[in-house]
């Protein structure tokens, strides 16, 4: 926690603020340049905030279930409040936001898929501004290594893992968003690239991902025959967009025979 105007703020809730903030201006900058009405973006994010939000909230908790005190969550109203307020499952945000987009669709009638292309650079690059608070915080946290150098210590007692050299491999993942985000907004804007883009960015990320969990020691992550909870989602969800990549350029060779 930091004081401002002696005010206690989370450095953490801060910069996920902060990306959300830059992430919708940089959206609304991106639906007007490719004439996308902003009601409609207002509209898409909502669902997708909302229903984002409940799913890595959800996620979280059936990927901790064992260890929840699930009497004290009904009874004692700060562990409840402490559980709803802290841990949140990125994956669980993904998922939860492409069902926010099938209400979101199903209710108004709108397609979604070109928005969700010319906003897709922006997703990885929120991340990557989250995961510098995950550092910041000490979740999400790397396996211990001996470097001389490229190492985190956290020294807060509190901390599972504290006072041992850490690899900060939130800092990478911050670094692979980031690279990933520039590389869409390339395809985006100076390839005129409008199909496939969002397909691409879970293909890519999910890659990342799957590859960043074996460097990764906290134990919020849920593990199954060697895998983590997000290796697995991060292979489904791999080869599902690999499906509608192929199939979005497929319809868009047919549309110029």
């Amino acid at each position: 926690m930091s004081s401002l105007f002696h005010l206690q703020i989370s450095i953490y809730g801060f910069l996920i603020c902060l990306a959300i903030t830059i992430g919708i201006l940089i959206s609304l900058w991106l639906t007007k340049q490719f004439h996308i009405l902003w009601d409609d973006f207002f509209l898409y994010f909502a669902y997708v905030f909302l229903f984002g939000l409940l799913g890595a909230k959800v996620l979280y908790l059936l990927i901790n279930i064992r260890t929840i005190d699930w009497w004290r969550f009904i009874s004692d109203a700060r562990y409840f409040s402490a559980l709803l307020s802290g841990g949140f499952v990125f994956y669980g945000g993904i998922l939860g936001g492409m069902l926010g987009l099938f209400f979101c669709q199903k209710v108004h009638k709108i397609p979604y898929m070109k928005l969700m292309n010319i906003v897709a650079p922006t997703f990885p690059l929120m991340h990557a501004i989250g995961r510098i608070g995950c550092y910041i915080r000490g979740c999400c946290f790397g396996i211990p290594v001996n470097f001389p150098h490229f190492h985190v210590i956290y020294t807060d007692p509190t901390h599972p893992m504290h006072d041992v050299s850490l690899l900060p491999i939130q800092l990478i993942e911050s670094a692979c968003n980031l690279i990933l985000s520039f590389v869409l907004f390339y395809l985006l804007l100076k390839k005129k690239k409008t199909t496939g883009i969002f397909s691409l960015y879970i293909i890519c990320y999910a890659w990342i991902r799957f590859l960043i969990e074996f460097f990764r020691y906290d134990a919020e992550r849920g593990l199954l025959l060697g895998l983590s909870t997000s290796q697995y989602v991060s292979m489904i969800l791999f080869f599902i967009s690999l499906f509608f990549f192929c199939k979005e350029n497929h319809h868009k060779e047919k549309a110029r025979l």
